[in-house]
């Protein structure tokens, strides 16, 4: 390993010279060591030597390292004049400067040597006090320093971690603005769907109120010249006679049962009866249930149920479309024959299209409009 130093420090050597370059007393210094170490003295001196020649341009440690090493190598060779020389001048220059510790604790251990070998065991005692308190203070430096490096290293970490607590922070605030931005939209898209819907279903409504309203209109014109049912007999193309095929109920029988039905309801408005049932129908025209389903579905298209359900449902569309009557829908629900308000807005909506509630609102609108024109 010697031999290895050896051959760097030539090289460092080389260059210092060719470059000019200063603190040459670093490497002589080295030199020293080494060869104090592999037992050349004198070579070890002269290195020494040549680190002091430099002391103008070198730093402190260096002629402090320098002086060390003279004075051990006095104390090798019994020259103790020259090793307490040298050593207390290192250990004045060390003094003056409190930076070289390491260098001043390893002087005053080569001094207590020195008061050793000569006998002098109250002052070798003495200066071996201070050897251990400048190591007690180099311990002290060492563990301040790795103290404080550990606490930066912490503060680093804290930082670090405070960091990364902030980027996730920042992370989760703008996924949260990223699904607020979508909420908003999705809402946005909703209320725009809902507004197009609403708007087409109201213009759908309008249209259903203005033709009922319009043929309304045109059933009070004709019933002024011509009375006739509220629910017209079938064409007869839309009339399918093979369903009762079988049956003993000529043409002629039908058409007359068919005309009293039509009194009864037209005149009587037996429909309103909510505990009307096909046997007490029948019953009262003097028939049995069959031939009044035939002559029903034969003359109107529809079945019993259906049948009675529309006239309740014209009857209320008469009420409901009159602007200036106020009458409730569950009273409207009741005195037309419905049983309940859930039956009747059910019925309306499968014959109308539209909620009784929201048909008068529009037949409402409708006749504003139509009052108001300029």
């Amino acid at each position: 390993k010697y031999d290895e130093a050896l051959r760097f420090l030539q090289e460092a050597e080389l260059l210092m010279i060719e470059k000019k370059y200063l603190n040459q007393a670093n490497v002589y210094v080295l030199f020293g060591h080494i060869d104090f170490e592999r037992g050349y003295l004198d070579k070890a001196k002269a290195y020494y030597q040549k680190a002091l020649n430099e002391s103008d341009q070198t730093q402190t440690s260096n002629i402090l390292d320098a002086y060390l090493g003279l004075g051990k190598v006095a104390l090798r060779t019994k020259h103790y004049d020259q090793a307490l020389a040298f050593l207390q001048k290192g250990i004045d220059i060390a003094s003056v400067n409190k930076d070289n510790t390491q260098t001043r604790r390893d002087l005053y251990y080569a001094l207590s040597q020195y008061y050793q070998e000569t006998g002098a065991y109250s002052d070798a005692l003495e200066a071996f006090k201070l050897f251990f308190r400048e190591h007690d203070n180099i311990f002290h430096q060492d563990r301040e320093y790795h103290l404080s490096e550990l606490m930066m290293k912490f503060e680093a970490e804290k930082t670090k971690n405070l960091l990364k607590e902030q980027d996730i922070l920042l992370l989760k605030k703008e996924r949260k603005l990223q699904i607020l931005y979508i909420a908003i939209f999705i809402i946005l898209v909703a209320g725009i769907l809902l507004y197009l819907s609403n708007r087409r279903r109201n213009k759908r409504y309008m249209e259903i109120v203005r033709r009922n309203f319009y043929q309304a209109e045109q059933e009070k014109a004709l019933k002024k010249t011509s009375p006739s049912s509220g629910i017209s007999p079938q064409s007869a193309e839309n009339i399918h006679p093979e369903k009762y095929v079988t049956s003993a109920l000529s043409e002629e029988k039908s058409a007359e049962l068919y005309a009293k039905l039509h009194q009864l309801m037209t005149d009587d408005k037996l429909y309103k009866d909510n505990m009307l049932t096909k046997d007490k129908l029948a019953e009262k025209l003097n028939t049995n249930r069959s031939y009044l389903s035939q002559v029903i579905n034969h003359h109107t298209g529809l079945s019993y149920n259906h049948y009675i359900n529309r006239l309740r449902i014209e009857e209320a569309l008469r009420i409901i479309s009159d602007p200036e009557d106020d009458t409730p829908l569950k009273a409207i629900a009741v005195d037309t024959g419905f049983n309940t308000l859930g039956t009747f807005y059910s019925a309306f909506q499968s014959i109308v299209g539209m909620p009784p509630s929201a048909y008068r609102t529009k037949m409402r609108e409708l006749f504003y409009k139509n009052n108001h024109k300029d």
